[in-house]
């Protein structure tokens, strides 16, 4: 069985890591600090699919004010993240296997090309930077910690994904990575799961470290196309998402 890291915080600790965010030099927005953490919550399953919330009890619970709350919540709710009904409050949305899906076929069209992007464009640095990267997966593997894994894959494709170059298809694919992050927290992965994507992500990588293009998207898209495929066999075992029409 595969280690989690301490994934829940007491809210005291939530708020001390928000408030420490506000004195940094870099400081961000509050708006964008309470949709960082909201989101942070609603993708680490701290809120529930399908609970109910409302501002003051999200505004007391990361320690920032109603304002950017309601602020941070009306952005969540333009992603997916939450439903906002009138006179019954917040709903975090709840995950069906069609979300999984729909998000995977986005991410195979946008992923492959920019598997391919990256070959073509990729410098010395951003290889030896993807390598870093599978590395520290391994070590994951090896300590059979989930965290950390997923913490290394979700960095290796956010590095391929800078170094395609394109500034709008990075900012979707975030969108998208952050949509399908939730689904991992949903069941506990197997072991030999994870063995397979390291495997895969290092096909990608040596066929963008030999400036293949055609062999990174290719490697690209069997990848995902496995996530996809290992996504609907675990949510039919587990009945842990359903699938609606």
């Amino acid at each position: 069985m595969l280690k989690r890291g301490h994934m829940a915080r007491e809210a005291g600790q939530i708020r001390g890591g928000v408030q420490s965010s506000r004195s940094s030099p870099e400081r961000v927005s509050l708006k964008q600090a309470a949709y960082d953490e909201i989101k942070r919550l609603i993708v680490t399953l701290k809120l529930r699919p399908g609970e109910r919330i409302n501002e003051q009890v999200i505004s007391d619970l990361i320690g920032i004010g109603k304002t950017p709350v309601h602020q941070a919540l009306q952005m969540l709710s333009a992603q997916g993240f939450v439903e906002i009904v009138p006179r019954k409050g917040i709903i975090i949305t709840p995950d069906s296997l069609n979300d999984a899906l729909t998000v995977l076929e986005a991410r195979i069209v946008i992923e492959t090309e920019m598997a391919r992007f990256a070959a073509q464009r990729a410098d010395t640095t951003v290889v030896e930077a993807l390598e870093r990267i599978l590395s520290g997966g391994r070590r994951a593997l090896d300590a059979e910690d989930f965290d950390a894994f997923m913490r290394h894959d979700r960095m290796f494709h956010e590095k391929i994904a800078e170094a395609a170059g394109n500034a709008i298809l990075l900012e979707t694919l975030g969108a998208l990575h952050a949509r399908i992050s939730r689904i991992w927290h949903l069941r506990s992965w197997k072991l030999d799961n994870l063995q397979k994507t390291q495997e895969e992500h290092t096909a990608v990588f040596r066929a963008l470290a030999a400036r293949n293009a055609s062999g990174a998207a290719d490697a690209m898209r069997l990848h995902i196309e496995t996530l996809r495929q290992n996504i609907v066999d675990a949510s039919i075992a587990a009945g842990d998402l359903a699938f609606t029409p």
